[in-house]
């Protein structure tokens, strides 16, 4: 990992992305500064205010993640607080826990079989948050004409126990998703932004070394974005007149900037941080105070469609209506 921070060559392109720099206007909490210290090996404060959003590392010339490194740092640092809470009570769907969480109906799930084309990732956003958007996955695929299903065994994908900085618990996710997973062929299609990123980049980096590595790998190279069915979607219907209609925005989650460069010239897309939904940057207040960075791309705005549960509930608790927080799938 210091090998891979000694390619920061300084340039400060990584400054102004940064979620964390946007609010407090400050070097010190940028990514060029977290990168400077952690090749002093010195731990320093500034690393708490890393979203592990990747915004840096989507714009360096040289592909420099100090979210990577600061997983494995995590990782290192990791005692497992809070694991067997995690595990025993809510490692299943910790969303059920929410106050308001929506259901889904048994009759809108078609279970995976072995050889299923396209496996959907069956996440907690899709249980508890926007499940509407299983009853819209038949018709999208039906008209793709795709061999689909739901893996319904799936677990949560561990993004909260990350954020709480329990690498250990994560890791028991991602061993129970894998034993799921490998059950089928097909690619695996994510429609959450954080679930696309743990999957597809953290589960093969907390595996290194490991005797998981290569099965990992392998899976990850099956992760794929819903947003290429959503996509193929776009160009075999009529939606023109829909997605393009006065007051709708689709909003680009910062875990899939690299994978959907190439949707902005067919939607109105406006790319930005929600301020994540991290628990210790919560209690502080950040996410409220840092709505005024974003809060500019909603003059005006009826309807914000996002792909990721964790912007999705983070718009839902920190604006009023309007505008109306839905999912990409839930506005065509």
């Amino acid at each position: 990992m210091k090998f891979f921070l000694d390619l920061c060559t300084k340039c400060g392109k990584c400054v102004p992305y940064c979620p964390s720099f946007q609010l407090f206007k400050s070097e010190y909490h940028s990514p060029r500064a977290r990168v400077f210290f952690a090749k002093k090996e010195v731990r320093a404060k500034n690393f708490d205010t890393c979203l592990l959003c990747g915004r840096c590392e989507s714009v360096c010339p040289n592909e420099v993640s100090f979210p990577s490194f600061y997983i494995k740092l995590i990782e290192k640092e990791d005692t497992s607080r809070v694991k067997d809470f995690l595990i025993k009570r809510v490692s299943q769907n910790p969303l059920e826990l929410l106050p308001k969480k929506k259901t889904y109906q048994k009759d809108w799930i078609r279970p995976a079989l072995p050889d299923s084309e396209v496996v959907v990732f069956f996440s907690c956003g899709l249980k508890s948050v926007y499940p509407e958007v299983l009853k819209k996955l038949k018709k999208v695929f039906d008209t793709l004409e795709v061999d689909w299903g739901v893996a319904e065994e799936v677990v949560c994908c561990g993004a909260y126990m990350l954020n709480l900085g329990d690498v250990s618990a994560l890791k028991q996710q991602a061993l129970k998703n894998l034993e799921v997973l490998e059950k089928f062929q097909g690619k695996v299609a994510v429609f959450c932004a954080t679930c696309y990123w743990i999957l597809k980049k953290v589960y093969p980096l907390i595996f290194e070394g490991t005797e998981f590595e290569s099965r990992f790998k392998s899976l990850s190279q099956r992760i794929i974005s819903g947003v290429s069915y959503f996509l193929n979607f776009l160009e075999k219907t009529e939606l023109e007149p829909i997605i393009n209609r006065k007051g709708l925005i689709f909003h680009l989650p910062c875990h899939l900037t690299e994978e959907t460069k190439f949707v902005k010239n067919k939607l109105s897309i406006k790319e930005f941080c929600c301020g994540s939904p991290k628990l210790s940057l919560l209690l502080k207040g950040f996410q409220l105070n840092f709505k005024r960075v974003w809060q500019k791309y909603l003059i005006g705005v009826e309807t914000l469609a996002t792909f990721c549960t964790g912007c999705y509930l983070n718009f839902k608790f920190l604006t009023k209506h309007p505008p109306e927080i839905k999912h990409w799938l839930e506005v065509i």
